[in-house]
C-alpha cells in the first residue's frame, strides 16, 4: 500500500453519499469517529480501517489499498482468479500473457 492510501480513504468517505456520522455508526464506531479522523487527519488503526473499508464497499477498498480504480468486471475477475488453486492461477496467467501477446 503506497503512502497515499489515507487520502484515498478520505476521498471515499466524501464520495460515499452518507454523512460522516452515518458511516461511523454503520461501521460500528463512535458516532463522531469519521468526522474526527477527517478533521484531525488521524490515520485509523488497522482494525478500524478494516471496519471502514467493509462499510465503504469492495470497489472503494481496492481503490484505497492499491490506488487503482477497478470496475465491477475487474473485481469479478479478481474473485474468480483468487478462488483458483495454484495450478489454475498459473494457467490463467499464461492465458492472459498469450492474449496480451496477440496469440490465440
Amino acid at each position: 500500500m503506497d503512502d497515499r492510501w489515507f487520502e484515498r480513504l478520505l476521498e471515499a468517505v466524501r464520495r460515499d453519499g452518507r454523512d460522516m456520522k452515518a458511516i461511523s455508526l454503520a461501521a460500528g464506531l463512535g458516532e463522531n469517529y469519521v468526522q474526527q479522523m477527517v478533521k484531525d487527519r488521524k490515520k485509523p488503526r488497522i482494525d478500524t480501517l478494516v471496519r471502514l473499508l467493509q462499510e465503504l464497499g469492495r470497489a472503494d477498498t481496492l481503490f484505497i489499498v492499491t490506488g487503482t480504480k477497478f470496475t465491477e468486471e475487474d473485481r469479478r475477475l479478481l474473485e474468480v482468479a483468487a478462488s483458483l488453486e495454484d495450478e489454475g492461477k498459473r494457467a490463467l496467467i499464461e492465458a492472459f500473457a498469450a492474449l496480451r501477446a496477440g496469440r490465440p
